[in-house]
């Protein structure tokens, strides 16, 4: 019995076994009637077989004729009995190839077709295919596998897809458990395709998405949460669930919103659809995308992966850069290391108790949190504010001389930074605030962002 899981690959696929599965009961009985009163094949010793048994293992010994009369009537009923779409599980990586084209890297990815003896597996086999209307390129791992099932030894493909998402920098391997490959044969495959199109070596690890990352992307695609993860403390996790009647932003919930200001959020289960049950899980610390609805198309992960690109164009201000700032104060400050650190504590403090009191009442907390990522940020890169800013908020004085011995921004220069970012977070709705932070800062040339 043939079992497989294909999803970006299936170009209309499948294996007898997998049509059998998706046939209803009333009309796998129809087939079996047909197989007794009009074939007449002998099936003694499938009597007890369950009936999707007991016409695959007929399929096995009838001859050439009978077996296209039994095609026409198992492909009848699959038609009209396939559902439309499958549950899905892939990772998600990051490859900047948006300057390419889909026929250079499907060209490109021949190569990988020529080093199928790399991994190590007898018969296995690459494929690749040109997506030129969606510019994307899909590839296809397989191999054969026995699987040894109640006495019964079964044959299930094995297959390994990734789709390379060129205008978005990212690639989605799928992740299926059984019915993928070992860990290290796709930790290699997408190492190869990384290889072969840039030139680079080394791990290439599932791209991840920190607790703003996952927020930015709830505020950036308007759809609502239906599960929630968050991490409390070190060692425990709390899981939201929302009930199905609730039809407002759950975000609104005095209950939840209360844990979501307060702690960080690592997994969302994002509902795609108002209509039907399509449900799409981010795991964010692990680049994770799975969904056990059984409606999921290529449509949906393609959506997905949109909006997510929306979040990485931006992820550059989704860090708090604490950690680049202290190694600066460690540089240049004066004093014993932990004094340095206990400074640069101090600042952050300061600054986000400040930009806090100033936009609490009008900003949510993740907009407050990116204006003071964009803050630091803009520090690092000495950023500086040309037109004319309105001083309306002041940094005392103590802090501003230690931002300048860190950085060496003038102190005027500081806080016209600070009054332009808190301009713009007070003069922007709340789902577009990052779009405009990340425009005031690549005012000062492409270069500056990302490159941190």
């Amino acid at each position: 019995m043939l079992e497989q899981k294909l999803f970006f690959t299936r170009n209309g696929e499948y294996t007898l076994w997998e049509k059998l599965q998706e046939i209803s009961v009333g009309k796998l009985e129809i087939i079996k009637a047909y197989i007794s009163d009009e074939l007449r094949v002998d099936m003694k010793g499938y009597e007890n077989a369950s009936t999707e048994s007991y016409i695959y293992n007929c399929y096995r010994i009838v001859d050439v004729e009978q077996k296209y009369l039994l095609d026409k009537h198992i492909n009848q009923f699959f038609e009209e009995d396939k559902g439309v779409g499958t549950d899905f599980n892939g990772t998600l990586y990051k490859m900047d190839v948006s300057y390419m084209n889909a026929e250079i890297i499907y060209n490109l990815l021949e190569k990988l077709e020529e080093k199928v003896d790399i991994f190590d597996i007898e018969g296995l086999k690459i494929s690749r295919f040109n997506r030129e209307e969606e510019n994307c390129v899909d590839i296809r791992v397989s191999s054969t596998k026995k699987i040894d099932y109640k006495e019964n030894t079964n044959d299930r493909l094995i297959n390994t897809e990734v789709r390379i998402y060129i205008d978005l920098g990212l690639m989605v391997m799928t992740d299926y458990s059984d019915y993928t490959h070992a860990k290290s044969v796709k930790s290699m495959l997408v190492q190869e395709i990384r290889y072969i199109i840039l030139n680079q070596n080394g791990v290439l690890e599932p791209y991840t998405l920190s607790d703003m990352a996952l927020r930015v992307l709830l505020k950036r695609s308007k759809k609502y949460a239906s599960k929630f993860k968050f991490a409390v403390g070190d060692y425990m996790s709390l899981d939201c669930n929302i009930l199905e009647n609730v039809t407002e932003d759950p975000l609104l919930i005095s209950g939840l919103k209360e844990i979501y200001d307060k702690h960080k959020m690592f997994e969302i289960k994002v509902s795609m659809s108002a209509n039907e049950e399509k449900y799409i899980t981010i795991d964010g610390e692990r680049g994770k995308l799975s969904s056990r609805s059984k409606c999921i198309e290529i449509s949906d992960i393609n959506e997905f992966v949109i909006l997510i690109s929306e979040v990485v164009k931006y992820d550059y201000l989704n860090s708090n850069y604490i950690k680049q700032s202290k190694d600066i104060a460690k540089r240049v400050l004066v004093g014993p290391t932990t004094s340095k650190i206990s400074q640069v504590d101090g600042i952050y403090s300061i600054i986000y108790e400040s930009i806090t009191g100033i936009l609490a009442s009008k900003v949510d907390i993740d907009n407050i949190s990116l204006t003071i990522n964009a803050f630091f940020y803009s520090l690092l890169k000495k950023i500086e504010v040309s037109e004319d800013v309105t001083s309306e908020y002041e940094i005392d004085t103590i802090t501003l001389q230690t931002i300048k011995k860190m950085f060496g921004i003038d102190s005027v220069k500081v806080n016209k930074l600070y009054n332009k970012l808190i301009e713009i977070a007070l003069s922007q709705d709340s789902d577009v605030l990052i779009a405009e932070l990340d425009k005031f800062i690549k005012q000062y040339g492409e270069e500056y962002v990302n490159s941190i």
